[in-house]
């Protein structure tokens, strides 16, 4: 299966060095360097995060798998090292990105209009 996913992002083909690493039952990781074992130049995969997804859907369906959910990119985007530097720094709890997530829903919660929302921003800077 592991090689099956490597073909599908076109890693394997490039000529790159990877592996599979298993260290629970109910999955693996897998990486890749980057560079062709080949021509030694930098290989630069297009768009192979929805490639593996379908390949990953294929095998499902194949093996008669439990079927995972979507990649639907709802889901909050992590921090950046940057930012987590940026509040370690400063000494805050959380990012500044986190903050103002919690503001903003803050705010959104106890307003009864738009109105409201902004002042309610605006007063917590």
């Amino acid at each position: 299966m592991a090689e099956r996913l490597m073909k599908a992002t076109g890693i394997h083909q490039a000529g790159a060095r990877w592996i599979a690493v298993r260290h629970a039952d109910d999955h693996i990781h897998l990486m890749a360097t980057l560079v062709s074992e080949h021509t030694g130049k930098r290989i630069y995969p297009y768009r192979d995060y929805p490639k593996l997804r379908e390949e990953c859907r294929k095998i499902e369906r194949e093996f008669g798998l439990v079927a995972t959910a979507g990649a639907d990119k709802t889901a909050l985007p992590a921090p950046t090292r940057r930012e987590k530097g940026k509040a370690e720094r400063k000494g805050w709890a959380v990012t500044a990105r986190e903050e103002l997530r919690r503001v903003v829903a803050q705010c959104a919660a106890s307003a009864s209009s738009s109105e409201e929302f902004l002042r309610g921003c605006a007063g917590r800077g």
